[in-house]
């Protein structure tokens, strides 16, 4: 009997519905077996670049195209806001306020500016000192964005919507504000998108146009107001030629022009509701585009990391050693590799071939629900497919291990039970395990972890199998 393994994480306590754990795996296409249809791929591990020194969070990365000679990697972690060459030393410190949010960066030909907590910056290479950027009435800015070579500022509990001049981010005239004009709701955010400004309330998005007049330069679009609302000013990114946002219904959509497209499943959306109204706030979303997949990481504090894959139209989980949610707070695409910021200072970026995080193993964790219609079958053995033959030259995996454990009731489980995976070159190891005894209906339960450094990927379980 051939049982795949689970493409999505499901976990639905709430309601006794088994778990189906998908974890720092991804599903991609296998044409090479007619059989099954997907395989299971490791998510890449983390080799680390630098260490900021101060094992504070990472809130966020920007790169700046004039800074340094290939560019500058601009990391903010506490109170500093780091740029680093492309070959990994520093280059500048420069002093910032710290964040209770996700670090944003808005850049222009002319001008890099960062947002933290409750103020916006104006970063220049050759000075540690970053200009603070106030708006005329001194009041905060929560979020930035650019367009048009003007930086854009929301100023906080206000609704007003402030532009500096052209190719100036830090002249902004005392009349050069604007507000939403058809839902009197807060606004937590905005972004710039295919030549248009989207105002993100809490209630509702409205989209600005660019007007061509000094005098008033953005009107409103024609198409109107969504009526949907953002959760927090964190909970938005853009990805796949789309913005995505967590709304205030608690679902995660894709907005593609003026339509919102669900993408969360109702699992998600439970998750997101167990959050108390004080964490909502501090939801984020970010992503990052690797190997043709474009992945999206939902970060629910005290609860979870969960990836949709915008390929798959898939979700897994992400977890780091020994917790729950991953370390990974920031992603920035540079120099042909994607760099990560984590939540204990480090900057590394993503290695298909490391297995771990900055040193830490990175177990992965596989499952399938196997149902039984009738009766009491026994289970002789169950057998993994997959990559034989692959263990290193030295090292912990020259023999590679596997582990397997089977749950009765998707609840209650046995043991974790070894398998080796074969010596470098032994393709013709299979990796059994059992006798497990008599399962009874309507199903059992079966997971597979991995923690070793390798690139091992998996397809499926054969049950019972005759010759294994």
């Amino acid at each position: 009997m051939l049982a795949p393994f689970a493409g999505q994480a499901f976990d639905d306590g709430a309601y006794g519905i088994p778990s189906v754990e998908l974890t720092n795996w991804y599903v991609e296409v296998a044409p090479d077996r007619a059989d099954r249809g997907f395989r299971l791929i490791p998510t890449a591990g983390l080799t680390q670049l630098t260490d900021t020194g101060n094992n504070e969070p990472i809130t966020g990365i920007g790169f700046a195209d004039g800074f340094n000679v290939d560019g500058g990697l601009l990391v903010h972690s506490g109170t500093q806001l780091r740029n680093y060459g492309r070959d990994g030393m520093l280059q500048t410190v420069h002093r910032v306020t710290a964040s209770n949010g996700k670090t944003r960066f808005a850049s222009s030909e002319l001008d890099v500016v960062m947002g933290t907590g409750q103020r916006a910056y104006k970063i220049a290479q050759d000075t540690p000192l970053a200009q603070e950027i106030n708006l005329p009435n001194n009041r905060s800015i929560i979020d930035i964005a650019e367009i048009g070579q003007r930086h854009i500022y929301v100023e906080g509990r206000s609704g007003r919507l402030w532009y500096s001049e052209v190719a100036d981010a830090a002249a902004i005239k005392a009349d050069a504000f604007l507000t939403a004009e058809d839902e009197a709701d807060e606004l937590r955010a905005v972004r710039s998108f295919q030549g248009s400004l989207y105002l993100y309330g809490s209630r509702s998005i409205q989209v600005l146009r660019p007007s061509g007049d000094e005098s008033s330069p953005f009107y409103p679009s024609p198409a109107g107001t969504l009526p949907k609302g953002v959760i927090g000013r964190s909970a938005i990114t853009i990805a796949d030629f789309g913005q995505f946002f967590v709304g205030d219904d608690n679902i995660v959509y894709r907005l593609s022009g003026y339509q919102a497209q669900r993408i969360s499943t109702h699992w998600i959306e439970r998750r997101i509701q167990d959050l108390s109204f004080e964490r909502r706030a501090e939801v984020a979303l970010t992503s990052y585009a690797w190997e043709g997949h474009t992945f999206l990481s939902l970060r629910l504090p005290n609860i979870g990391t969960y990836t949709y894959d915008a390929a798959t139209q898939l979700w897994h989980r992400q977890k780091s050693y020994g917790q729950e949610i991953s370390r990974r707070t920031a992603y920035r695409e540079a120099w042909g590799k994607v760099y990560v910021g984590d939540a204990h200072g480090c900057v590394s970026f993503l290695d298909r071939d490391q297995g771990g995080e900055v040193g830490k193993p990175f177990p992965r964790i596989a499952s399938t629900v196997i149902p039984i219609e009738d009766g009491a079958p026994d289970i002789a053995n169950i057998v993994i497919e997959a990559q034989s033959g692959l263990g290193a030259i030295s090292g912990a995996d020259q023999q590679p291990v596997i582990e397997l454990r089977v749950s009765r009731d998707g609840r209650r489980w046995g043991e974790w039970q070894q398998g080796q995976l074969g010596k470098i070159g032994d393709f013709a190891r299979k990796t059994v395990f059992g006798p497990f005894g008599k399962m009874n209906a309507p199903f059992f339960v079966v997971q597979v972890r991995y923690s070793g450094d390798l690139p091992i990927t998996i397809s499926a379980l054969r049950i019972n199998q005759r010759r294994p």
